[in-house]
């Protein structure tokens, strides 16, 4: 379902100018609303409310991925809300961001032209490290960490609002140049090519890290 709706049809910047310094936190649909963190006093900071709803029971017999069918009308009206979210504010902030995980909520982001704060990701370390806000590794990390607010003020008070705004823009022109469903794709058919070829491996062209603040690794104390 999320490769169908990583469309820039769907996910597309603003036309119209947005406060650069706005955040907003995207909180995982399956969270408890008790358990949101509680936002900095201000209007800078937001929080995104995902919808409660379930999405259609597919009829027996059903192809929940037929287009115009109740389940794809229900998942792209959800797609479309949290691409106008993403949209109209200017940081995005995702639960889970102490993690540094590249995803698909981080690509939506960039398509959508809003910034991602998280700590750097261990894959595709080197493209995309220089395209987002790099917050620091919590000292411990907990599944559902404290906001980064210092964090995030300390970051903000070296950038001016022009730097956000080509930060923005380049992860834009990464994200639609690299992870739009026809470019990963086309890397998975060069992966194949590569393996009809002979070789054998792993390929980290876009750069790798692993160390003992990724969590793994016998050798880290």
């Amino acid at each position: 379902m999320k490769s169908i709706f990583l469309s820039p049809q769907i996910f597309y910047p603003s036309r119209r100018g947005i406060s650069r310094r706005s955040i907003v936190y995207f909180p995982s649909r399956t969270t408890d609303t008790k358990d949101y963190p509680k936002l900095p006093w201000g209007k800078s900071w937001s929080i995104y409310s995902p919808s409660r709803r379930a999405p259609p029971i597919p009829k027996t017999g059903s192809d929940p991925f037929a287009p115009g069918s109740p389940w794809m009308k229900f998942w792209l009206r959800e797609e479309q809300r949290l691409a106008k979210a993403m949209r109209d504010t200017g940081i995005c902030l995702f639960e889970g961001w102490q993690y540094g995980e590249l995803d698909d909520r981080i690509a939506k982001a960039m398509l959508s032209g809003c910034i991602v704060a998280t700590v750097p990701p261990q894959t595709h370390h080197d493209a995309f490290s220089p395209l987002i806000l790099p917050l620091s590794k919590p000292s411990s990390v907990s599944i559902l960490a404290a906001l980064p607010v210092d964090n995030l003020n300390q970051l903000l008070r070296r950038y001016t609002n022009s730097d956000l705004q080509r930060l923005a823009l380049h992860a834009f022109i990464s994200a639609r140049r690299r992870l739009v469903p026809p470019s990963r794709f086309k890397g998975v058919e060069n992966a194949v090519k590569v393996w009809e070829d002979g070789g054998r491996g792993y390929d980290f062209k876009e750069g790798f890290r692993w160390d003992c603040d990724t969590g793994h690794g016998g050798w880290c104390g």
